[in-house]
């Protein structure tokens, strides 16, 4: 169970790393912060009005943008394990096809979990 567990963490590892590392990544993280970073400057005549125009414009946001990197990593992530030969690294192991799947399942999920946290980071120093 405990190797197991092992196989699947270096998976999800893996793909975080090689994630993280791919320009469309960066690209959308850096766009998504100054969009979200915006939110700051929408007028509003009350002070409440405007704190809950920056909730809705960042939960929308982050929401939106987490879609598309999803959309671009996952579509790209075994296209990519097959052209950098990774793939044959994983499948040389003895490794079960649902623990390749669950690994890069956990791994992109990790990487969109530290998008949204540094996305909402972003927003809520809009607030102060």
């Amino acid at each position: 169970m405990t190797a197991s567990l092992g196989r699947l963490w270096a998976i999800a590892r893996m793909t975080l790393i090689e994630a993280s590392r791919r320009k469309v990544f960066v690209i959308l993280l850096l766009f998504a912060a100054a969009l979200l970073s915006s939110v700051a400057f929408f007028p509003s005549v009350e002070m409440s009005g405007r704190l809950r125009l920056m909730e809705v414009w960042a939960l929308r946001a982050t929401s939106l943008f987490t879609a598309i990197i999803a959309l671009f990593l996952s579509g790209f992530s075994l296209p990519s394990d097959f052209e950098q030969k990774r793939i044959y690294l994983i499948v040389s192991k003895p490794v079960s096809k649902s623990t390749v799947f669950l690994g890069k399942f956990g791994g992109l999920s990790l990487l969109l979990a530290i998008f949204v946290g540094a996305a909402l980071s972003v927003a809520g120093a809009g607030f102060q």
